[in-house]
């Protein structure tokens, strides 16, 4: 068609034969008669490929409705024009973007032709789909961002700063950042930020600064200046974190790791703290007076170097189950203070663990029960020897709790005496000793008269009850123990006195007979 031109529209030829932009000739019935030039370089088809082919056979099949709806409109106004972004597909397969002024000039009898006028704009459009993506970042960054130019003023907020200052947008672009100042940063620390921008460096500090409310927060926040290709300063672009949370429990944790460090420090109980491997990373004054050392000497030394003990394999276990474990009493000797002797510990170990819940550190913290191990040990060979004191003495020896007299100690002459063993008796109240409710009352309120007036013993002749049923006379002293206030326990010596007070009782009737014997005689 472009032939047919006459010799004066020549030029017009080479301006659209050489432009970069390219021009389309399309037929009533959307064939291509005539590309330009540029079609090859946009498109990657020569003209020649395309002339006669349908033009919508490039369209991306889910742009051609929109496509076709608007030549539908266009065919309805001869020499109207409508402008538009589309996708055509180049010759090696890929998608371009195409932006183009269509023009009906069909009723144009020199043109004939529907006029297509376009140009590749793939490079903005993916330019455009990435300042979308960094854009919906920085809108959904936790971060509070602003940027502002040369000057100072605020031209962009994102979401965060609105979130944490209680400002909206509005309110603050075209603001100083100012705004946020809380009064509590002097002039040096402005003074050192604008001489570091304006230097062309980035500046980093903490800052307090103040929300809309007037709440002070603080700031962790990096500034940067932009510069345009010839180095100028043309923006300055501002990031920071709202970090207030953050160093209330970092003050927190710090107080506390203070507070442990005390409590490790000047604890009384013996404390180690060691690595997974046993290596002794440090130990607190106790530990060290109690093993007789230093706590310098410790340090970086493996703790079953210094203490070898089947201990070891209770530690190794604590590592695999990440679970604490506890000991009492545990025996041990200390090899390097044989004269010692067996010492004795409670003890625990306590793993520490990491945020991957592995063991980290484990907390070895002691008691020493050696003093009590060998006191309850001594009192052990003092009740043997009392027991075999008491159990080599003829009475019957009787410890009863008050005031329910419940029995809690007797000895082998009170199993010889009643008939009943040791374990039929303890934990048994003394009624079972007594033949009626009026004999274990009558003694009960004897106890208690006693305890009333201030004594402190208590001596009576009992009638009593064997296992076997038999009555016995018993001499019974009675003395109560006290630890302080009302006594807790009487102990009770009893003898069998049976036989002599059927002795005595023979004397009196034999005292009786004589005596009547005798008034007989002086009736004489």
């Amino acid at each position: 068609m472009l032939k047919s031109l006459p010799p004066n529209d020549a030029l017009f030829r080479a301006m659209i034969e050489k432009s970069s932009d390219g021009f389309t000739l399309i037929s009533r019935e959307g064939t291509v008669l005539y590309h330009s030039r540029a079609i090859q370089r946009i498109l990657g088809w020569t003209p020649e490929e395309r002339m006669g082919k349908q033009m919508m056979d490039l369209i991306h099949p889910d742009d051609r409705e929109s496509v076709a709806a608007q030549l539908s409109g266009l065919f309805q106004k001869p020499g109207s024009a409508v402008s538009g972004e589309v996708r055509m597909r180049h010759k090696d397969g890929s998608w371009r973007w195409i932006e183009g002024l269509t023009t009906n000039l069909l009723e144009d009898p020199a043109v004939d032709a529907i006029v297509v006028n376009y140009r590749d704009i793939t490079g903005r459009k993916e330019a455009e789909a990435y300042l979308q993506k960094i854009t919906a970042a920085i809108e959904q960054a936790d971060d509070l961002i602003f940027i502002t130019d040369a000057g100072g003023a605020i031209q962009y907020v994102n979401a965060a700063f609105e979130r944490v200052t209680g400002y909206r947008r509005v309110e603050v672009i075209g603001k100083n950042p100012r705004i946020l100042k809380s009064g509590k940063h002097s002039q040096s620390f402005y003074k050192s930020l604008w001489q570091t921008l304006l230097s062309g460096n980035t500046f980093r500090a903490s800052f307090l600064n103040r929300k809309k409310t007037g709440e002070i927060y603080f700031d962790d926040r990096t500034i940067a200046p932009v510069k345009n290709a010839s180095g100028d300063i043309v923006a300055f672009v501002s990031t920071g974190r709202d970090v207030t949370e953050q160093l209330a429990l970092r003050e927190k944790l710090e107080q506390r790791s203070k507070i442990l460090r005390s409590f490790f420090e000047f604890s009384v109980s013996p404390m180690v703290l060691l690595d997974r491997q046993f290596n002794l990373i440090d130990v607190n004054e106790a530990y060290a007076k109690v093993c007789g050392k230093e706590r310098k000497d410790f340090r970086g030394r493996n703790h079953f170097d210094l203490y070898p003990s089947d201990a070891k394999a209770d530690f190794e276990r604590v590592v695999e189950t990440k679970q604490p474990v506890r000991f009492i009493r545990r025996p041990f000797v200390f090899p390097d203070r044989p004269e010692w002797g067996v010492t004795y510990w409670d003890w625990t170990l306590t793993p520490v663990l990491d945020n991957g819940e592995n063991v980290n550190f484990l907390v070895f913290s002691l008691n020493d029960v050696t003093q009590q191990v060998q006191a309850e040990e001594k009192l052990r060979e003092q009740e043997e020897y009392l027991r075999k004191l008491t159990d080599a003495v003829g009475d019957a020896i009787f410890s009863v709790s008050m005031p329910d007299r419940t029995i809690t100690y007797v000895n082998s002459g009170a199993s010889e005496c009643f008939g009943y063993t040791a374990e039929e008796m303890i934990g048994q109240k003394t009624r079972m000793l007594y033949p009626d409710d009026s004999a274990y009352e009558a003694y009960g309120m004897k106890l208690r008269q006693a305890l009333k007036r201030g004594d402190s013993n208590v001596h009576a002749e009992l009638r009593l009850l064997r296992k076997n049923g038999h009555h016995f006379w018993a001499d019974v002293h009675t003395t109560f123990l006290s630890t302080g206030g009302e006594p807790q326990h009487v102990i009770s010596v009893l003898r069998d006195i049976s036989e002599q007070k059927r002795i005595g009782d023979e004397l009196q009737r034999s005292r009786r007979q004589l005596r009547l014997l005798y008034a007989g005689l002086q009736r004489r």
